[in-house]
This record gives C-alpha cells, sequence and structure tokens, in this order.
C-alpha cells in the first residue's frame, strides 16, 4: 500500500508540473458546472471510492480472482455506457465481452467440464 501511495504522489507531482500551466489557462475558460462535476466524478468517484471498494475487494478474494480483476473493466465500462448514457453495444463489442465473460469463468474453473456440466460446477462452486 506505501507503495502505491509513493507511486500515486510521485504521479501527481510530475503531472501537476508538466500540465498546471495548461490546466490553468483552461479552467479559467471553463463552465464551473461542469469543473464541479468532473472534480465530483473523477476525483471522488474514480479516485477515492474506487480505489477504497478495490482494497475491500482483494481482501475478501482469492488471488486468482483479484487478478482477473483488470480483465473486466472493458464488460463494466460497456454495461454502464448501455444502461447510463443508453449507448447500443455493437456485434464486435458484445463478442468481445462474451470472449472476457468465458474467460473469466473458465480461469475460476467455473466452467469445469471434468467435474460434469457447467450446472454441476456452479452448484459445487456455491456450495
Amino acid at each position: 500500500l506505501e507503495g502505491t501511495a509513493l507511486v500515486a504522489a510521485g504521479s501527481a507531482i510530475v503531472a501537476i508540473l508538466l500540465f498546471a500551466p495548461e490546466a490553468i489557462k483552461e479552467l479559467r475558460v471553463a463552465d464551473a458546472r461542469m469543473v464541479v462535476v468532473q472534480t465530483l466524478i473523477q476525483g471522488w468517484v474514480g479516485g477515492v471510492i474506487s480505489v477504497v471498494a478495490l482494497i475491500g475487494a482483494l481482501r475478501t478474494l482469492s488471488v486468482q480472482t483479484a487478478a482477473l480483476l483488470p480483465i473486466l473493466t472493458p464488460a463494466v465500462a460497456l454495461f454502464i455506457s448501455t444502461i447510463v448514457l443508453g449507448e447500443t453495444p455493437e456485434l464486435s463489442e458484445i463478442i468481445g465481452i462474451a470472449i472476457i465473460g468465458f474467460g473469466f469463468l473458465a480461469s475460476n474453473n467455473i466452467l469445469s467440464w471434468r467435474n460434469g456440466d457447467v450446472l454441476t460446477a456452479l452448484a459445487k462452486r456455491s456450495g
């Protein structure tokens, strides 16, 4: 956790030094409401809440499952964009999500044909 904090702080310092002059110019002409909304969403939801949720999840998940969490990001993003923004996923996106889902299930031994069919494997895993 300390290493993560060190990398985050170092990255923030570099970003401030590199991008602050241009960002200040842009903030002066930006809509104040949009700046507040973006600060709340990207700062609190994307920055704070997501990290706290991830740490909580990592404490309860197996190492194998936790290592697979990053591959779910595109699927979650597609789901949120469909629900919140009303976007219609393209066929290629649906196929990609199906491949991700299959890989996630297979890597967690949920799709274990050695133990019988998929429903049997699910029942054994939950029971």
